[in-house]
């Protein structure tokens, strides 16, 4: 879908990846220490995780990247917890509790989270994350041009007047 905006994303997924994983990666944090990025959004705190952030921090403060915290929904809340007091400089574009909030307002656990050992996101919980992320950076709900696909027409039926009305701001 063409957005108009001219900005690069680059996803970085790895399997039972922590927040240490990725502090431990010397060529990622080189490219990160280097500007590589503008951004870096943060997942994987499902342990002690401050030290580590405190690594990936010092190579976004070399390059003058922002560093945000974005914990997923089958993410430790002490360990979010204990990232966000350990750095309150960083913003913190808290998916986890969009996703809760969306259950709590009556949508069911399972259309956001896969039924597997974890509790994985599916692809229309991504889709909220997305979205969260675009308002972050662009602050206003993307506009999508919607086709009548199967999957954009059940995203739009669970997710209702959330399309026009998020909870993040």
């Amino acid at each position: 879908v063409s957005s108009g905006k001219n900005r690069t994303m680059t996803a970085i997924s790895r399997g039972y990846a922590t927040v240490r994983s990725y502090s431990e990666d010397t060529a990622l944090m080189n490219r990160i220490a280097s500007g590589e990025w503008s951004a870096v959004f943060m997942c994987g705190f499902y342990g002690s995780e401050v030290q580590a952030l405190g690594i990936i921090k010092k190579a976004c403060d070399q390059s003058n990247t922002d560093l945000i915290i974005f914990p997923a929904h089958n993410e430790q809340s002490g360990s979010i917890n204990s990232a966000i007091k350990a750095y309150p400089d960083l913003i913190c574009i808290h998916w986890k509790r969009e996703i809760e909030q969306l259950i709590k307002e009556g949508r069911s656990k399972w259309d956001f989270c896969i039924n597997d050992q974890h509790l994985h996101s599916t692809p229309l919980a991504g889709y909220v994350g997305a979205m969260m992320i675009w308002r972050a950076i662009y602050g206003e709900m993307p506009k999508v041009r919607l086709y009548n696909t199967p999957d954009q027409m059940e995203y739009l039926a669970i997710l209702g007047d959330y399309m026009n009305s998020p909870t993040f701001e």
